[in-house]
């Protein structure tokens, strides 16, 4: 005769979800078996600059995100100028925006822009991040 027993418990710190799963099995000798099992669940922490200078000197070149990017299933980063005009689009988390109309046009003007950014985390829910940036020259 054998026991299984196996008991999850969520732990929540901010944005970062831990499952703690228990496993343990007893059999007619006594306990045989313990295991444990810590998985993390949505532990995205994503970052933006609220400026950047893209003038190459290797400092700030380049407006992208940083942070923890594990456990997201998509990515849709978007800028935008004043106008309404989308000026970059990726679906790579480790692209930035060098400044160029879909990084390879006409530089733009200094100024004020748009970010918006659509993930997809492991449990399927879209999370939305918006902001706005300066664009220095």
């Amino acid at each position: 005769m054998s026991f299984f027993c196996d008991k999850r418990r969520k732990i929540n710190d901010e944005k970062v979800f831990w499952w703690l799963k228990t496993r343990f099995i007893v059999s007619n000798e006594g306990f045989s078996e313990l295991l444990l099992d810590v998985t993390c669940c949505c532990c995205e922490r994503i970052y933006f600059p609220n400026a950047f200078s893209p003038n190459s000197d290797d400092l700030n070149d380049a407006f992208r995100a940083t942070g923890i990017f594990t456990g997201l299933l998509s990515w849709d980063l978007s800028i935008w100028n004043r106008y309404g005009e989308m000026l970059f689009k990726s679906s790579a988390p480790l692209d930035g925006w060098n400044g160029r109309k879909n990084n390879v046009g006409e530089a733009a003007a200094a100024g004020a822009y748009v970010y918006r950014l659509v993930t997809e985390n492991r449990n399927h829910e879209l999370v939305s991040h918006e902001g706005v940036f300066v664009l220095l020259r």
